[in-house]
């Protein structure tokens, strides 16, 4: 690769991270202002455990959030399956029993993030009605 597609290369990959990171704190908070104790979960290479952790009434979840890229290439069973390994890895961080509910909330282009969209497997949405 030429050294200009290199840094052209790069510069997006930190505006795609600053992108993310930005929606994860948006999430968390907006997460707060519903009553929820969301966490924002450090980031951990490898091992990560996911985006944000939700404790719920009835449940926990750890979210996986997502905000595509202006293409808007979504990766639907990709991502899920990131939730579902980094909701294990929370596990095993945490020396729990049960691993957390893994979700992926992509964010919706141009609207709040109350309008944002939840994706996980029906067989673990049909467990929880």
């Amino acid at each position: 690769m030429k050294p200009k597609q290199e840094r052209q290369k790069q510069m997006n990959n930190q505006a795609n991270k600053r992108r993310g990171a930005a929606f994860e704190i948006e999430l968390a908070d907006w997460f707060m202002t519903q009553g929820l104790n969301a966490q924002r979960l450090p980031r951990a290479g490898r091992n990560d455990i996911g985006d944000v952790f939700l404790p719920t009434a009835n449940d926990f979840y750890v979210v996986e959030a997502k905000a595509p890229r202006r293409d808007g290439r979504i990766d639907l069973s990709g991502w899920l399956r990131e939730a579902y390994i980094e909701a294990e890895n929370y596990r095993i961080a945490k020396k729990l029993a049960l691993a957390p509910n893994p979700l992926v909330i992509i964010k919706a282009a141009n609207k709040g993030i109350g309008d944002a969209y939840v994706v996980q497997k029906l067989s673990d949405a049909l467990a929880k009605l």
